[in-house]
């Protein structure tokens, strides 16, 4: 992980393309490093650098990005490093840093449940998370 980097919001970023280009080439060309946020918990880092592709943004790596699901990982890591069952609601790119993690994904007797978000879940969705979990029967 970089000591000293510039965050950048992707929501600003994708907003405001010609700008941000400008502020991506002059960071890139003083070789000063930067990392691009993500709040959604929506997309893995690949698939935000395939959208950043997209959107015209040349040499964006998946490396540069720190994810929701990312965040939300290295916190439980850091503090109980030694419970790695995970239960999770939520998309796949969740349950892709939870394996990237070390966690290893299980629907019953979970040390932790995970809460992200996919439209398609419903109240059946979250009565089974409480049951990963121990809380329903």
């Amino acid at each position: 992980m970089l000591e000293k980097a510039y965050l950048i919001n992707l929501k600003v970023i994708l907003a405001h393309p010609d700008d941000s280009n400008r502020l991506l080439s002059a960071l890139t060309q003083n070789g000063l490093p930067f990392v691009f946020i993500d709040e959604s918990g929506l997309f893995t880092r690949e698939q935000l650098s395939e959208k950043l592709y997209d959107y015209g943004f040349k040499g964006i790596y998946p490396e540069l990005f720190y994810t929701s699901n990312m965040a939300a990982v290295d916190y439980v890591l850091q503090q109980d490093p030694n419970h790695l069952r995970a239960g999770y609601l939520g998309s796949a790119a969740l349950k892709n840093a939870l394996l990237t993690g070390g966690f290893q994904i299980c629907q019953e007797h979970a040390d932790w449940l995970f809460l992200g978000l996919d439209r398609n879940d419903g109240y059946p969705d979250y009565c089974n998370g409480l049951q990963m979990i121990g809380c329903h029967k």
